[in-house]
Order: C-alpha cells, then structure tokens, then sequence
C-alpha cells in the first residue's frame, strides 16, 4: 500500500469507534486472494449460486427478489463507511465501481469489502457533498451494470441506495457529526435535478409520515422484500397500506415548492 493509504487506514481505524465501531472491519486495504471483481459476481454461475444460497435458507424465491436483496447487502457493506469517512475526516479511499473487490461467505453474503491497495487517497470536493463523488463513481456504475446483468430495474435499485444513503445520514446526524456536512448531503437528496440538468435518481428517497405511535419512515419503491415466502415486508415498505398517503406526502411537497 502507499503511505497515503496507510494512514487513511490509521485514520479509519480511529474514527471507526464507538457510534462508528461496526465500520471499522467493513473495508480490507491490500491484496486477497478470496476476493471477487463485481464482474465476477455477475457471471450467471455466480448469480445462479446467490440465488441458490439464498433459497436454502429462505425457501423459493424468485431471482429478481434475490439480487434486490443482494444489492441492498452490498450497498449495506460499502456505503456507509464510505459515507462517514468522507464526513467524518473529509476524504476515503477511491471510490470507483472497479477499486472494489468483495469477499463473500459461503452463503453467499458479502464479509469484507477490499479496496484496491494502489488507489490513491481522494478528497472531498470543497464546495460539494459528501454523497457526490460516491453516486458519480460507484454508485451509478454499479445499478447500471447490475440491473444490465440481473434485470433488477433501475428504479429498484436506486430506491435500495437512496434508502440505505438516507439512513447513513441521519445516524450520522444522530451521533453529532457536521451539520453543515449534513445539511449538504440533505439539499442533495431533496433535488429533483442535478446540476447538469439531469434528473436526480436519489430524489427524496424515503419519506416521513405522521403515524403516531410507530416510525413514519417508507421508502418510496418496494426492494421485492414481499416475494419472499414469508410474505413478510421490511420495516420501511410502502406497501403496507401506506402508498397512498406516500403519495400524498409528495403531492404537498411539490406544491410546497412551486
């Protein structure tokens, strides 16, 4: 590794501590051996054996709801210290969908991700958002590639980034961290459109009901939790009889706006 790699990896492992502990072993700096490219993981062997895997433990299920709940996995295991390392110390390891191997267990389930040992350090744009460089380098290659290769739609896979990405920040918000920093990568999720005119894909990701008594938090797409055998439906679904009020919620807000 080089010395800027080093101490980042130092750096991380001080950061990575009490609210942030369970980050410190998502990232693997250096070479291993058992490490696969995500173009290996989307040969159709491998998703075949996902899919298998997947099945055992949970009973039939279709291969579009696996590879939703497999992405949800991986951007379980790479976003958030990506995320805390950009807000917390302000620069992370490169972030680009090829600079990261997996390392998968038997059941198929993601236990590490390596990050390429040459890469060299980058830092967070100033002016900019801690989200920015991560939806321009990873996050949009990999939804590209993966709903290439497993026919998961975009609109799925976006909405499974977005709802873990908002997650990110509000615990980071919880646990005190900047709330300038904060506030950036909110403005950022509450765009319809990017600078460039495009249209933002993590535009309000999740939204906030009022529920009394139980979290209002719902994500705005279903991840095809429901598919499962249990039938059973992830604590954010908008398929639990609130997809109306969803919608309602967003009608008020774009009218809030005009």
């Amino acid at each position: 590794m080089t010395k800027a790699l080093d101490d980042l990896a130092a750096d991380l492992s001080n950061a990575f501590t009490g609210d942030l502990a369970h980050l410190r072993d998502r990232l693997v700096f250096g070479h291993r051996e058992d490490s696969l490219s995500l173009a290996d993981i989307l040969t159709a062997e491998r998703q075949a054996a996902i899919v298998d895997a997947f099945c055992r433990e949970h009973g039939q299920t279709p291969a579009l709801a696996v590879m939703s709940i497999w992405s949800k996995w991986y951007f379980g295991m790479v976003l958030p210290p990506y995320i805390s390392a950009n807000i917390v110390l302000g620069r992370m390891p490169a972030c680009g969908v090829d600079d990261i191997r997996l390392v998968l267990q038997p059941d198929c389930k993601i236990s590490a991700a390596v990050v390429t040992g040459t890469i060299p350090v980058q830092a967070l744009p100033l002016p900019g958002c801690a989200l920015e460089p991560l939806v321009d380098r990873l996050v949009a290659p990999f939804i590209e590639r993966y709903h290439q290769q497993t026919g998961v739609t975009r609109r799925v896979l976006w909405s499974n980034a977005g709802t873990l990405i908002e997650g990110v920040v509000r615990h980071l918000e919880k646990i005190g961290c900047s709330a300038d920093l904060i506030a950036a990568c909110d403005a950022y999720l509450a765009r319809t459109h990017l600078a460039d005119g495009t249209r933002n894909q993590l535009h309000l990701p999740v939204v906030y009901l009022d529920m009394p008594g139980e979290s209002g938090r719902r994500r705005r797409v279903c991840c095809l939790r429901y598919m499962l055998p249990d039938e059973k439906l992830c604590c954010a679904c908008p398929r639990d009889g609130t997809a109306a009020k969803i919608k309602a919620h967003m009608r008020a807000l774009e009218g809030a706006a005009l």
